[in-house]
């Protein structure tokens, strides 16, 4: 695919993705938001989902027993249609601010540097009709 004029050279080699409003995980969002929760906070927010037993039939599994637990998490929230986003949603809502996940933060920060856009032309004209 050819490249678009005027994106030459945006990111170098040893560039800083993030300086250009690029933010990564190490695997995934959810892997990051596993990770910084911790085991007992998600099974807690599996709990109050109503999911708690399914995940402990889904540990019982014999490809699941030899996995940790952060890894039996991760898999289980990709085993249904949905479901990661809504377990990562439930638990970021869950976490301290001071333990979101690196990436979130900083994406989070680049979003907040702009302010807001102005409000349209015409919605001025239609309050003062």
């Amino acid at each position: 695919m050819p490249r678009r004029p005027g994106r030459r050279g945006m990111l170098k080699e040893d560039g800083d993705p993030e300086a250009l409003g690029f933010f990564g995980c190490e695997r995934d969002l959810e892997d990051e938001v596993i990770a910084a929760a911790g085991p007992d906070l998600v099974l807690d927010t599996l709990a109050e989902r109503g999911e708690l037993r399914r995940f402990r039939m889904f540990q019982t599994q014999p490809a699941q027993r030899t996995r940790t637990i952060e890894a039996q998490l991760r898999r289980f929230a990709g085993t249904a249609a949905g479901r990661k986003a809504r377990i990562a949603a439930d638990i970021i809502d869950a976490l301290p601010v001071e333990s979101m996940p690196r990436p979130l933060v900083a994406l989070l920060e680049e979003v907040l540097r702009f302010p807001e856009p102005d409000e349209p032309a015409n919605a001025s004209r239609r309050a003062r009709a």
